[in-house]
């Protein structure tokens, strides 16, 4: 998947993600959720991911935002 060596700030969803069926996407987002989310919210230190959780979040038809914790 193009993942392996990749540290937390380069992390990036598989563009082929994206074309899952409906079912497919729900489940995938579900194991990001169950490893770096929480009911309400996803967290990422990669700003690709972010934008991409966002943008697969509504693919599904949810409700997604981005906001940057940066100092």
């Amino acid at each position: 998947m193009g993942l392996a060596g990749c540290i937390a700030q380069t992390k990036f969803i598989p563009s082929w993600v994206f074309t899952l069926s409906h079912k497919d996407r729900l489940e995938f987002l579900a194991g990001l959720i169950d490893t770096d989310g929480t009911r309400n919210s996803y967290a990422t230190t990669s700003e690709r991911m972010a934008y991409q959780f966002r943008n697969l979040m509504r693919s599904v038809g949810g409700y997604a935002s981005t906001v940057s914790q940066r100092e």
